[in-house]
């Protein structure tokens, strides 16, 4: 799905799904498009000035199955990286001298070198959410768009940290590591017994589009959410609290912060030592 979406970015109509860089982050403003797909423009032209017209030749770098690349062949010039682990930096910075289009993956730094290596370069697409590994301003000098996959991974998220959550309290790890070993004791009563999610309050740090869908299956286990935001949700039925607060209320507390300067350690040993025993 990631890949038919970016994919999108360079087979799609002119201007398709383009936003201006205010309304990258949301969704609702965005012309939709099937499959649908969000470009950020960051090259500071108006949104409806962008063409695909110029791009011609494409660099891929990962193989993907090809009804995610036939798209891009039946109308540009396709050249994919086949071989196994991610593209060689010194084959990546050669293959871009010819590139007007480049569909990456996270594993691939786009810098001002990688930008220097590629004149003609019109678009960046990234198979990610994240474009953490994209030097975004030194693509906005140069006018190049940058588009992404937003959205494509929020429930998939939202299921493994409940998969998460409910391994460690109901110990699943430890117990699958005594049955391998042919170590499962004998039955008692309170052996492997771990904790219980139902009735318990669960804190997400972080109510972006994850932390509500994982409020939203938190009333499957008819439990208490609270959260710390920046923002108040008012459209989620959860308490807004502090993050120290929230520490010291909730039973499972769950991080959905972006990862910035400002949340980097947001959790260390103070904010462990806060929460409750449970």
């Amino acid at each position: 799905m990631t890949g038919a979406e970016a994919a999108t970015s360079f087979a799609g109509s002119d201007a398709a799904g383009v936003v201006p860089p205010h309304a990258a982050s949301t969704s609702s403003r965005a012309k939709t498009v099937e499959p649908r797909f969000i470009i950020q423009m960051i090259s500071g032209r108006p949104a409806s000035s962008f063409s695909l017209d110029s791009v011609n030749r494409v660099y891929v770098t990962k193989s993907l199955p090809e009804d995610i690349l036939s798209p891009l062949r039946d109308r540009l010039t396709v050249e994919v990286w086949d071989q196994p682990g991610a593209v060689p930096r010194g084959v990546l910075l050669k293959a871009m001298a010819r590139a007007d289009g480049l569909l990456c993956m996270i594993t691939e730094d786009i810098d001002v070198e990688l930008l220097e290596a590629a004149p003609s370069l019109r678009v960046v697409s990234q198979m990610a959410v994240g474009v953490d590994n994209i030097d975004l301003e030194a693509c906005r000098d140069r006018g190049v768009a940058v588009g992404h996959t937003p959205g494509v991974l929020t429930e998939t998220v939202a299921d493994t940290a409940w998969a998460l959550l409910a391994a460690v309290v109901r110990r699943l790890p430890e117990g699958e590591k005594l049955v391998r070993a042919g170590e499962w004791p004998p039955w008692e009563p309170f052996t492997m017994t771990g904790g219980d999610l139902h009735g318990t309050t669960i804190g997400i740090v972080g109510m972006g589009r994850i932390g509500q869908a994982i409020a939203r299956r938190a009333a499957g286990f008819d439990m208490e959410v609270v959260y710390s935001s920046p923002h108040a949700k008012p459209d989620i039925e959860a308490g807004r609290l502090s993050l120290p607060d929230l520490l010291e209320r909730s039973d499972h507390v769950v991080v959905c912060a972006a990862l910035t300067d400002g949340t980097r350690g947001l959790i260390a040993r103070e904010e462990l030592r806060a929460m409750k025993s449970s």
